[in-house]
């Protein structure tokens, strides 16, 4: 409801999607593609794991995903037997999963430790090592996180959080079935085993999961929607130069 009230008094609008365009002003909307950051195209900071095994990126976003957490813990010890672990776990106070989940890890071997990198956050210059040794991410669908398991074409399995605008997560995950790069479970039938089951099938049956839709156009170079975004901006700026104290579009102000 913000965005659509801003809309009406914006000069341009930019979305990311072409399902998007429907909802707004079609005189004054464009479609620049979602916005990636740089470090998921760049090899900065590696992480101390032993990756000889594939390697498992699990992540509830910034703020972690308590749900799953607990199911990544009651499954943790059956995921090593088959992957190297990196999983982010947020830093909520209220259930404090991090401290929960490390005194397990405290218990394991030290084998089974060296395969199993815990945090409660990335860096942002860890990110694309990351992302570049997952074989396969295990996340809520977010648009960021679906976006970057698009651009680099990671096979991933997701669980939309069941509440949202208009269900958009449940939205994104479909989006990334139907290119054929991975799959959801919803949360209310997610139990642990079948979450399990699902992470090893997807392992064994890897090459299944290749981006095949060729029709939906998902092409998320570094710096394409970027200058398509500072292009709106310069167009907004020369056309409307009274409302601008300063120049918004110079090296400095981008």
């Amino acid at each position: 409801m913000a965005n659509k009230w801003i809309a009406k008094i914006a000069k341009r609008v930019c979305v990311s999607f072409e399902s998007s365009l429907v909802e707004f002003p079609k005189h004054k909307t464009v479609i620049i593609g979602n916005l990636l950051r740089r470090e998921v195209f760049e090899i900065n900071e590696k992480l101390d794991i032993d990756n000889t095994f594939p390697t498992l990126y699990i992540t509830g976003g910034s703020g972690g995903s308590h749900f799953i957490n607990k199911t990544i813990k009651e499954i943790l010890p059956k995921l090593l037997e088959s992957f190297s672990i990196i999983h982010q776990t947020g830093d909520a106070k209220e259930f404090d999963d991090f401290a929960v989940i490390n005194a397990m890890r405290e218990e394991m071997s030290d084998k089974m430790k060296a395969r199993y990198f815990l945090t409660k956050y990335i860096k942002a210059q860890q990110i694309g090592w990351i992302l570049n040794q997952a074989k396969i991410v295990f996340s809520r669908a977010g648009i960021n996180t679906v976006s970057e398991v698009l651009a680099l074409k990671i096979p991933a399995l997701f669980i939309p959080l069941p509440h949202g605008q208009k269900n958009e997560q449940l939205e994104n995950a479909k989006l990334v079935k139907k290119m054929g790069l991975g799959d959801y479970i919803l949360q209310k039938e997610a139990t642990s085993d079948r979450v399990l089951e699902k992470l090893l099938y997807m392992l064994t049956h890897i090459k299944e999961y290749e981006l095949k839709d060729a029709s939906l156009k998902f092409e998320f170079k570094l710096g394409d929607s970027v200058q398509l975004l500072i292009n709106e901006i310069q167009l907004v700026n020369a056309k409307y130069p009274k409302n601008q104290k300063k120049d918004l579009c110079s090296p400095k102000g981008i």
